[in-house]
């Protein structure tokens, strides 16, 4: 019963030129039967949910929209709770997923249609009607090259069949007959846009913008001609002209493609404050959508979450995927960005449950949890990435250095040596191979495999892990030299700039080119914490320590809620004398992080001379949250010492100087503490180590000198 019904529905469906509309009138003597049917059905088995189906697709086909949803929800919860077969359950969802598809598209909501379509044909692959929905949908979405390489399949199997004819024509289009269509109806629009379609897939740009500044303006100004303008300006490397023809129209229509069009354009022309933002809106402007699989293995966003929106913003790539993957993978590299960990879980998790069984929804999962430091959780879920698909190289490079975060060499080696019998030779597992021999300890054999993958890629990535590796050999020299000539190749990079910003930092010829490359990276990701506190701490070794201050000051007015930036002008202030100021910032970041450590020990440090009492409060709270920190125990006994309780003080500096024998403070203060106290010889000995110290922090070493000057004699 139910297949006739649903029969009845797709047979006399049509499907109209551009594949916006769907044509559900069916004959009232038709329904009327179908009605009863239905009806007798729910009455005899009413926990059936091929019943259910049956009256989704009834109601669908009366326009009774609501009645139909809630039919496909009666069917949905009856096949997740009734006790079925596997191969019952996954005719069902077949069934269930084509309805839900036809509900949408009758709602005009296409990119949605296409996600049910995609779905159904998880559970039946070869269903004609579903392959010929799908690619309707993204026909209706402008999807073209995604719709043409559905119905190029289609064609090769059904050729006979007339709407797949139909739709082979429609998208594989011959100039002259267009031209002679165009030419004969002046009013019809989709073999215009046809047309420019064809230009555009054979590259021909300039001739697609001649034919379209001949097109009445009625019709230019029609969404998808904005959007092929849009794109056809982008590819002429105009983005200029995308800036002006977009920039009116999104105040009227933020669809996402004309925002992520915009925010592309915006990038390119160096205005990334304006494409953040309008990324950010293309974003929330678009449902969760499942970008193609393969077109997702190609990017590297589980390599470099982080960086990646940065890059995809400043690069051309973005301009090539933005359709494809405005949500999904784009979405979780966002929330990574954001350091919005959860939610970029939640996306993970939402991907593995759309796609369960693909090796790719295991790696975006495990590569959250990698970057989480949830190495266990990671590891299991890249082995069941490789359980599914043992040719699936990204999984196997994850896995790869999750064992060597963990120290399992053994099982790293294992798996490499498997990789590099099975895969073509790769940059990526020479890199491995190149940190896994440092790790080991073998550094010449390190240094080998990373000239191995430089010779095999000119490209950014062995670059970056030399200039590393040069680091962690402390070879600084040789790293800034590198890191130059790969700026010169690579200026924009996020990464890179980072890198050779935080080397110039440690030069002090450089300080004024620190301050260049941080200013320039401030301008590409205006919101990163990190950022900032590098060019503030620029200007401050330069000796501008008002300009330092201010860079803090005027990010915190955008964004207030950055607790390391506000610790870091807070210690600015502290360092200028500026106590009370001080004060201000640590009590604001306690408003809204009262268990926050370091404000609560950096109070108890700024009142100790002021108001001894409050600041053994302030450190007693410290010490709750952190007992095995140093600093934080070395303020605690140096309040209690100041509330004229040198024996309890002891033990807290004792404490200290035993889980960091290099904070010169605590010890300075053992020293006093032991010398009021008579015993003048560890006072003495305390001192010298105190002097001794490597720590650049120690404010009171010109005291300590003159101290055990006086005491020695």
């Amino acid at each position: 019963m139910k297949k006739i019904i649903m029969s009845l529905v797709l047979s006399l469906t049509t499907l109209i030129a551009n594949a916006s509309v769907i044509d559900n009138e069916i004959k009232k003597g038709q329904i009327d039967e179908a009605n009863k049917i239905v009806e007798s059905e729910i009455a005899k088995s009413p926990n059936e949910p091929a019943t259910w189906l049956a009256y989704a697709t009834l109601m669908l086909a009366k326009n009774e929209s609501q009645k139909s949803w809630a039919g496909l929800s009666q069917a949905r919860k009856l096949i997740q709770t009734t006790d079925l077969t596997s191969d019952k359950i996954s005719k069902l969802e077949a069934e269930y997923y084509q309805i839900e598809g036809a509900w949408y598209f009758q709602k005009k909501s296409f990119d949605k249609a296409a996600q049910s379509f995609k779905q159904s044909l998880k559970f039946d692959a070869n269903n004609l009607d579903n392959q010929i929905w799908l690619s309707c949908a993204w026909l209706a979405e402008h999807r073209l090259s995604e719709a043409t390489s559905l119905i190029n399949t289609m064609y090769l199997a059904s050729s006979k069949n007339e709407t797949v004819n139909f739709l082979y024509k429609i998208t594989h289009p011959v100039e002259k007959e267009l031209k002679q269509v165009i030419s004969a109806q002046p009013d019809l629009i989709t073999p215009k846009l046809a047309l420019i379609n064809l230009y555009v897939n054979k590259g021909q740009f300039t001739l697609a913008k001649k034919f379209m500044e001949k097109l009445p303006i009625n019709q230019l100004s029609q969404f998808p001609f904005v959007l092929l303008s849009s794109q056809i300006s982008m590819s002429l490397k105009q983005p200029q002209e995308v800036v002006k023809k977009l920039n009116p129209i999104i105040q009227t229509n933020e669809d996402y493609r004309l925002l992520s069009s915009l925010s592309v354009a915006q990038a390119l022309l160096g205005n990334f404050n304006e494409a953040s933002v309008l990324f950010e809106k293309s974003l929330k402007a678009k449902e969760y959508k499942m970008p193609d699989l393969a077109q997702s293995a190609t990017l590297s966003m589980s390599q470099h979450p982080v960086a990646y929106i940065d890059q995809l913003l400043a690069n051309g790539e973005y301009q090539t995927q933005a359709n494809s993957m405005s949500s999904g993978l784009v979405k979780i590299a966002y929330y990574f960005k954001k350091n919005q960990m959860a939610d970029a879980r939640h996306e993970a998790r939402n991907w593995l449950q759309l796609y369960p069984r693909q090796a790719f929804s295991y790696d975006v999962l495990g590569s959250v949890d990698k970057a989480e430091g949830d190495y266990h959780g990671a590891e299991n879920a890249f082995q069941s990435a490789i359980k599914l698909n043992e040719t699936y190289l990204p999984a196997r490079l994850h896995l790869i250095e999750v064992f060597i975060k963990q120290r399992k060499y053994a099982e790293a080696r294992k798996l490499l040596l498997d990789t590099s019998k099975k895969f073509k030779p790769d940059s990526k597992i020479f890199l491995l191979w190149s940190k896994l021999e440092e790790f080991e300890g073998n550094r010449d054999a390190a240094k080998k495999w990373l000239e191995k993958a430089a010779t095999i890629e000119q490209s950014l990535e062995p670059g970056l892990e030399f200039v590393s590796f040069y680091l962690r050999q402390d070879r600084p020299k040789l790293a800034l030299l590198l890191a130059e000539n790969l700026a010169k190749m690579h200026g924009n990079d996020i990464r890179l700039l980072n890198l050779l910003g935080g080397l110039y930092l440690e030069n002090e010829q450089k300080y004024p080119q620190a301050i260049d490359i941080f200013e320039k990276l401030v301008q590409f990701v205006p919101d990163s914490p990190g950022v900032v506190q590098n060019l503030s701490k620029s200007h401050q070794l330069s000796g501008h320590p008002e300009k330092a201050m201010s860079v803090l000051e005027q990010h915190l007015h955008k964004y207030p809620q950055q607790v390391e930036v506000q610790r870091q002008l807070a210690r600015l202030y502290i360092h200028n004398r500026n106590f009370d100021k001080a004060k201000l910032v640590f009590e604001r970041i306690l408003k809204t992080h009262p268990d926050d450590y370091i404000s609560l020990n950096n109070l108890a440090s700024l009142y100790i001379e002021l108001d001894p009492k409050k600041s053994l409060s302030f450190a007693k709270q410290a010490y709750e949250h952190a007992p095995d920190n140093a600093s934080v125990c070395d303020t605690l006994g140096w309040a209690y010492y100041k509330n004229h309780q040198p024996h309890v003080a002891l033990n807290y500096l004792l404490k200290a100087n035993k889980l960091d024998h290099n904070l010169a403070d605590a010890t300075y203060h053992l020293a006093l503490v032991y010398r009021e106290q008579g015993q003048k010889q560890a006072a003495v000995d305390f001192l010298k180590q105190a002097l001794a110290s490597r720590d650049t922090q120690f404010s009171a070493r010109a005291q300590a000198n003159t101290l055990l000057k006086n005491w020695s004699m």
